[in-house]
């Protein structure tokens, strides 16, 4: 990969600029473009490699992937977190397929080294074994990354059971209820989340973020779907902090020290249980779905979401 053309004006964009630099082998060309920029489709000419990192809006992602599809002649990936590459090739030529493909990034890149591959969807083409062949060297051998590849459902694994998490924590907040950070401590120890639990992930994430990767997610899942019964409450908690003219659930002055407090007690333990029980049972129907073992799902949220989970 000589020529690396990134999609995307924000942060994200920056770290996997920054990472591509440092990593890729010879004098690699990478160039960082706005999605909005007027002159898009001469920046993508003659690219290796086009990242399109356009947001989370469906729209602007195909708008971005059709001067790709008309351009751009080298691999194209998306970094998408919830909506598909079915979709996202609907209307484009039917041959864009055959370079076209899905890698979702974790980031901090620094900690989360998992990369999700969609290489193919149904009915369209799938991605060429060659240019396959070339991402999959690039990201593993040159970015260090973890390449799962991972069938094309909306938010394919690492998200669709961290998103389930967050909002059932989230949905089970109650005015006079156990503090957040108290939640964050006994479910670092029990659910085998990382120091940043479930309410620092979603501050970090977020709340704006995660709101609309909630609503985009249940927009794609079945009524059924135990993620859609616990969404409504997790929306209607990040909009009541943003109301009260809060940002963040938990103070990073206060982190560090929360996080060698006591675990709390039977009311926290009993909440924890709760999403134990309600993350284990997840984690079941994701698989039976998706047709990953159990096995797979640790290992794609241990080097995602930071989960240490004994499945």
């Amino acid at each position: 990969m000589k020529s690396v053309v990134i999609v995307g004006d924000d942060r994200f964009a920056t770290q996997l600029s920054d990472l591509l630099v440092c990593s890729l082998p010879g004098q690699p060309r990478i160039q960082r473009v706005a999605p909005d920029d007027p002159d898009l489709p001469t920046r993508l000419a003659g690219a290796d490699w086009v990242i399109e990192m356009a947001g989370h809006a469906l729209e602007q992602k195909r708008a971005v992937l059709r001067h790709c599809a008309h351009g751009a002649t080298g691999l194209v990936t998306s970094d998408a977190s919830v909506i598909t590459r079915h979709e996202l090739l609907a209307g484009l030529p039917p041959d864009f397929g055959n370079r076209y493909a899905v890698a979702h990034f974790f980031f901090p890149l620094t900690h989360c080294p998992l990369v999700e591959l969609v290489a193919a969807s149904e009915p369209d083409l799938r991605l060429k074994p060659l240019l396959s062949d070339q991402l999959r060297h690039t990201l593993e051998h040159h970015m260090g990354r973890t390449v799962v590849e991972v069938s094309d459902n909306p938010g394919f694994i690492a998200n669709r059971l961290g998103l389930f998490l967050m909002a059932s924590g989230l949905a089970l907040l109650t005015q006079g209820g156990p503090d957040p950070a108290a939640i964050d401590r006994a479910g670092a120890r029990s659910l085998g989340l990382p120091r940043t639990g479930l309410f620092g992930a979603a501050d970090l994430i977020g709340h704006a973020t995660l709101k609309l990767l909630l609503l985009a997610l249940c927009a794609r899942l079945s009524p059924a779907d135990p993620l859609r019964l616990v969404a409504p409450g997790a929306v209607a908690r990040l909009d009541d902090l943003r109301a009260r003219g809060r940002e963040r659930f938990i103070d990073r002055a206060d982190m560090r020290q929360d996080q060698r407090a006591a675990p709390g007690g039977p009311d926290v333990a009993a909440l924890t249980g709760r999403l134990q029980a309600d993350r284990d049972s997840y984690m079941r129907l994701v698989c039976r779905e998706t047709g990953i073992p159990p096995a797979g799902a640790a290992d794609i949220m241990r080097k995602s979401y930071g989960w240490d989970v004994p499945w």
